[in-house]
C-alpha cells in the first residue's frame, strides 16, 4: 500500500521558492521521513526539477557522519551547487548536526537554495526553529494518517475499519502491519522504546515512572477536564504540581499529546485550567492504556479533534453560561461545547455524540443553541448519516461523512 500523503505534500509544492526554510514537524514514526526524501523529492522530478538540483542528505545515517559537522555540512551542499538555478536542499533529521540553526541560518542567505528539513521534536528543534527564524520558516506539521488515507487499507465495511482505526491508529509502519496481534506488539514497542525511553534519554526527566505515571493519568481522561494539580494528588505525592507541569510539556513537545484550552464564549476570554488532552494516535492512546477498553465516544472525538487541525483549524473547547426561569427563579449553569474550530474568518461549534441516543443528542444540542451568534453549529453523530438541518438550524452528519469529505464543513 502507498500512501501519497496528498494534503502534506501539496503544502511542500505550495510553499517552493518562498525564501524560507521549511520545516516538516509531527510525532515520531509518523512519516515526516517518507514525505521529504520519497514523495517531495519524486513531486519534483515530476514537475521537471533535474535530478541534479536536488541535494538530499540523510544525517542520521552512518556514512554521512563527517557531515554532522557544521563546516563540513555546508560545504558539501555549496559543492552540490551546479548553476544559478534554483537548488533544493532536503536534509533529513537536521538535529545531528552540531549547529543546526547556524547551518540553516547560514543556507537562507543563499539565494539558489530552497531549504526542507525534518527534525527532532525531543530535541526541540521543529519548536526552536520557528522560534528563532520567526518569519522566515514555515511549518508543515505531518499527522499520522487520518481515517480517510487510512480507510483503503482494509476491505471491509466502514465500521470494520473504524473500530481498527480507533484500536491502532493511524501510524503507517502500524498499518501496514497486517495481524491485530503484531500491530498491538509493536504500537507497545513504539511507545516504550521510541518515545518514553527517548523522552528520558534527550530531556531532563529525573523521574521516568512518574513521567509514565503522569501520560497513564492523561490517557485515562482524554477529552475530560483535566488540571496538572488533580494528576499530582492522583500520584499520591509521587510528583509536585511542578514536576507534573513540566512533564505534560515535555509529553506536548514530543507530539504524543496536545492541550486544548477552554474558551468562554460570551465573555470572550479563555478559561486556564482545567483543559483538555488529547492524543496524536488513538493507537499509542491504547497502548499507554495497556489495551484497556476505553469509551468509544472518547476515542471518535479524539479523531475529530485530531481531523481538525489537519484541516488547519484553530481547536479550543467552549463553554457558555445557559440561564434559564424555573419556580420563578433564575438559574445558571455552564454548558459545554466539545470544540470551536476556528480558519480565518470561518467558525465551526461542534459537539461530538457517539450514540444516536434522543436524550444525548437534545443535550448537545442545548448547549449548541445557547450561543446565539450566527456561527454554523454541528452535530456528528456515529456511523454514516447526510448532511442535514434539523429544525433549530443545527447540522447534523455522520462521523464518517466528516471524516472521508475534506470539504464537509463547507457549508
Amino acid at each position: 500500500m502507498v500512501v501519497v500523503r496528498a494534503h502534506f505534500l501539496d503544502q511542500l509544492v505550495r510553499c517552493r521558492h518562498n525564501g524560507l526554510v521549511k520545516v516538516i514537524a509531527g510525532i515520531g514514526r509518523c512519516g515526516k521521513s517518507y514525505l521529504l526524501l520519497d514523495l517531495f523529492r519524486q513531486q519534483l522530478l515530476e514537475i521537471g526539477v533535474a535530478p541534479e538540483h536536488i541535494i538530499a542528505l540523510e544525517l542520521a545515517r552512518p556514512e554521512n557522519l563527517r557531515y554532522r559537522k557544521s563546516e563540513n555540512l555546508l560545504e558539501y551542499i555549496r559543492s552540490k551547487v551546479v548553476d544559478n538555478q534554483t537548488h533544493y536542499v532536503l536534509i533529513n533529521d537536521v538535529q545531528y548536526a552540531d549547529e543546526p540553526i547556524d547551518v540553516l541560518n547560514t543556507l537562507l542567505h543563499e539565494r539558489s537554495l530552497d531549504i526542507y528539513v525534518t527534525g527532532s521534536n525531543l530535541k526541540c528543534l521543529t519548536t526552536n526553529i520557528p522560534t528563532q527564524f520567526r518569519g522566515r520558516s514555515e511549518t508543515v506539521h505531518l499527522f499520522p494518517l487520518s481515517f480517510k488515507e487510512f480507510r483503503p487499507a482494509f476491505e471491509s465495511d466502514d465500521r470494520t475499519a473504524w473500530h481498527q482505526y480507533l484500536a491502532y491508529g493511524g501510524l503507517p509502519e502500524v498499518v501496514l502491519e497486517s495481524d491485530d496481534e503484531k500491530r498491538a506488539q509493536l504500537l507497545t514497542n513504539l511507545y516504550r522504546e521510541n518515545f518514553l525511553k527517548s523522552i528520558v534519554e534527550q530531556t531532563t526527566v529525573t523521574k521516568p515512572a512518574v513521567l509514565e505515571s503522569v501520560l497513564i493519568a492523561v490517557a485515562s481522561k482524554v477529552g475530560a477536564l483535566t488540571h496538572p494539580a488533580e494528576i499530582a494528588a492522583s500520584l499520591n505525592h509521587k510528583a509536585t504540581f511542578n514536576t507534573v507541569r513540566s512533564y505534560l510539556k515535555l509529553l506536548e513537545d514530543a507530539r504524543l499529546i496536545r492541550s486544548v484550552r477552554r474558551y468562554d464564549i460570551k465573555a470572550r476570554k479563555y478559561v486556564t485550567t482545567p483543559m483538555k488532552y488529547y492524543f496524536e494516535d488513538t493507537g499509542l492512546l491504547h497502548s499507554v492504556l495497556g489495551r484497556q477498553a476505553l469509551d468509544e465516544s472518547r476515542l471518535a472525538e479524539n479523531v475529530v479533534y485530531n481531523e481538525l487541525r489537519l484541516r488547519g483549524f484553530t481547536v479550543d473547547v467552549g463553554c457558555v453560561i445557559h440561564r434559564q426561569l424555573k419556580d420563578g427563579k433564575s438559574l445558571s449553569h455552564r454548558l459545554e461545547i466539545d470544540f470551536v474550530a476556528e480558519r480565518g474568518s470561518r467558525r465551526y461549534y461542534i459537539q461530538c455524540v457517539a450514540r444516536a441516543d434522543a436524550s444525548e443528542i437534545c443535550q448537545a444540542k442545548a448547549a449548541l443553541l445557547a450561543v446565539r451568534d450566527a456561527f454554523p453549529k454541528i452535530l456528528i453523530v456515529e456511523g454514516h448519516a447526510k448532511a442535514h438541518y434539523d429544525d433549530d438550524g443545527v447540522l447534523h452528519i455522520g462521523v464518517f461523512d466528516f471524516l472521508i469529505d475534506a470539504e464537509s464543513l463547507v457549508l
